[in-house]
């Protein structure tokens, strides 16, 4: 069962970040457009890209084999499907581990399943990137606590785990490793939302199930989501620099 925050992109709004966040997120834009672009030069995506050289996808199996993990900021993320989702080709999951959690961070409710070195700082799943075949990236969800095994965080410290999430290394694909660090940045104010509209349903879960903690339920899987565009959060972005008359270089 899902109690989800289906939003249209367009009810999100640009106009409340500062003029540095504004231009960090072009900025990220940019990087999304160029590595997009780098791989279309040979006829590839992210999805092709990583799974070079599987012969067959598998639903439920993590690709690529060693998930991609970057050890400077706790970093990781992976490619996986699901054989009960006609919709969607498959989504990344990414998440930011113990060890890329700031120090003066500690979780409001530790995870409830799974096992961790500490029951207060434990890993963190961001959200969900959904692909189609082609590669696109058109949706973000944010998932309950249980399926990923995770601690539950203050919305504030979740914004300050979000930043965290960069993969610079070149393995298993540089291109792929920068393009889903981008995408996370390019709709941070989306993923902020979508924390924010995960939090309200798993209120309303709670309430109408009293006998099983919400985050342990799992009746309730994907707690909210929202359609994604590239070409269009680039455009809004514009729009919004223009209107302030900012300039980038």
């Amino acid at each position: 069962m899902n109690i989800q925050s289906d939003t249209n992109q367009d009810q999100f709004t640009l106009c409340s970040m500062s003029d540095a966040q504004l231009k960090e997120i072009f900025q990220a834009g940019t990087e999304v457009t160029h590595w997009y672009s780098i791989l279309a030069k040979t006829g590839d995506t992210p999805i092709t890209e990583l799974l070079r050289g599987v012969e067959r996808l598998d639903s439920e199996v993590e690709y690529p084999e060693e998930t991609v993990q970057d050890y400077e900021t706790g970093s990781q993320y992976y490619f996986h499907c699901h054989a009960d989702r006609p919709t969607e080709y498959g989504h990344f999951h990414t998440y930011i581990l113990e060890a890329g959690i700031p120090e003066n961070i500690k979780a409001v409710k530790p995870a409830v399943t799974g096992e961790h070195l500490d029951e207060y700082r434990t890993h963190c799943h961001l959200v969900a990137i959904s692909s189609n075949e082609l590669g696109e990236s058109e949706y973000l969800f944010t998932i309950n606590h249980w399926s990923a095994q995770e601690a539950n965080y203050s919305i504030e410290d979740l914004v300050k785990i979000l930043n965290q999430f960069d993969v610079s290394h070149a393995r298993p694909s540089y291109p792929v490793n920068r393009l889903i660090s981008s995408i996370l940045a390019l709709f941070k104010p989306q993923i902020i939302q979508l924390f924010h509209d995960r939090e309200v349903a798993m209120n309303a879960f709670q309430a109408q199930r009293p006998d099983i903690p919400a985050m342990a339920n799992e009746d309730l899987e994907v707690t909210s989501k929202v359609k994604i565009s590239i070409k269009e959060q680039i455009k809004l972005i514009k729009n919004e620099i223009t209107k302030r008359g900012l300039i980038i270089t």
